[in-house]
C-alpha cells in the first residue's frame, strides 16, 4: 500500500469495505505496517481478516437466499 490507486482495489477485491475516503484508508494502513511485525502474530492478524471476509460472505449469501 504505497498509492491512492492501491486502496482503490480494495473493496473491488471484496478485502476491504470502509466509510473512510481512499486517503483515510491509505493512512491507517501505513500506520499499521509500521507497527507489524513478521511473525507469528503478523500471520495470525491476516488468517483472521481472511476468516473474517469467509464468514461474512457466507452470511451474505444466507441472508439473500432468506431473502428472495
Amino acid at each position: 500500500m504505497n498509492r491512492d490507486e492501491d486502496v482503490k482495489q480494495l473493496p473491488t477485491k471484496g478485502i476491504v469495505y470502509s466509510t473512510f475516503s481512499n486517503e483515510e484508508t491509505l493512512t491507517l494502513f501505513k500506520w499499521a505496517a509500521r507497527h507489524m511485525r513478521v511473525g507469528h502474530r503478523y500471520y495470525q492478524v491476516f488468517e483472521c481478516f481472511n476468516e473474517y471476509r469467509n464468514n461474512r460472505y457466507v452470511w451474505i449469501t444466507i441472508h439473500l437466499i432468506l431473502l428472495q
